[in-house]
């Protein structure tokens, strides 16, 4: 039997969708040998490689309203982001009973970004809860994670979907679930870089009106500037430069990497109120290619 490997990518409360994923999984009895998981991906990657049943993972979305959402927010406003992410980090420790990667069923590998060399990291060691922590940490609104000599941030920055590290860990079937949305993501990068690029503009500018006059105030301000505004630029750098979707699509061996792509477009990252029609559109579209797994995997 072939080895399956499932690539769960990000996209905020799109990734609601890979529960639906999930439930057809189960439902058609198809193996799950490995799991990557990006982002939002690496949180319900989680969630299954504990073994926590697909009805509690179900239930625990679909609970999730607005409120409860913030609720899990600490908004103290540090200097490297606006969210600690300290009590979000306990809440899934404490969903997933504290498991560290090698307490886990099924193997499990959480990417991230470290925003400092733009490089991809692969975590599949220690702590579960700060693995995903780190994965799901948006830049400029989530503290980055310093993991040994990095500094990481969300894995969806350079890698929207981890089917290169899914193929690299074993997997000669890879099950790619896609929930980006390309229109979210190019007006949320467009309007966020020219917020940053404004105020990065303005600071460079100073240091030239009145050497004499102003240097010391520009040296005050400029060594003010809270580290957020340093990671999101460099974080939208990587961004405007990554290929990695369009490499993806036009290099996808249709022999052993299966997409799914579930039609949820139109939904926001940050409803997170619409579990329930993610985790149904994700069921569909899942439901669609359980045959073409099923003998993808027995051929």
């Amino acid at each position: 039997m072939k080895k399956v490997g499932l690539a769960l990518g990000g996209g905020g409360a799109r990734g609601y969708a890979h529960i639906g994923v999930l439930k057809v999984i189960e439902k058609y009895n198809i193996p799950v040998n490995f799991i990557v998981g990006s982002s939002m991906g690496s949180i319900i990657g989680a969630c299954y490689a504990a073994e926590m049943p697909i009805e509690e993972i179900e239930k625990t979305a679909s609970n999730m309203s607005h409120l409860k959402f913030l609720q899990l927010l600490d908004f103290n406003f540090p200097r490297k982001g606006l969210i600690s992410g300290k009590i979000l980090e306990r809440y899934f420790d404490e969903l997933i009973d504290g498991k560290t990667f090698k307490d886990l069923k099924i193997p499990l590998v959480v990417t991230a970004t470290d925003i400092i060399t733009g490089r991809e990291i692969v975590i599949k060691e220690g702590s579960v809860a700060k693995a995903v922590r780190a994965s799901i940490s948006i830049p400029g609104i989530f503290v980055p994670v310093k993991r040994n000599k990095y500094i990481l941030a969300d894995g969806s920055i350079i890698n929207f979907l981890p089917v290169n590290v899914a193929k690299a860990i074993g997997s000669d079937i890879v099950i790619a679930v896609d929930v980006s949305s390309e229109i979210d993501s190019i007006t949320s990068f467009i309007n966020i870089k020219k917020s940053v690029d404004g105020m990065k503009n303005f600071f460079e500018k100073s240091r030239y009106i009145g050497k004499e006059r102003h240097g010391n105030i520009y040296r005050k301000i400029r060594n003010t500037i809270p580290d957020v505004f340093k990671y999101t630029y460099r974080s939208l750098q990587l961004v405007e430069l990554d290929t990695t979707k369009e490499y993806f699509y036009s290099n996808c061996d249709n022999n052993d990497i299966i997409i799914i792509k579930p039609d949820i477009k139109d939904i926001k990252w940050y409803k997170f109120n619409l579990a329930g029609e993610c985790i149904k559109r994700g069921f569909i579209s899942a439901v669609d290619k359980a045959e073409v797994i099923a003998e993808r995997i027995s051929s």
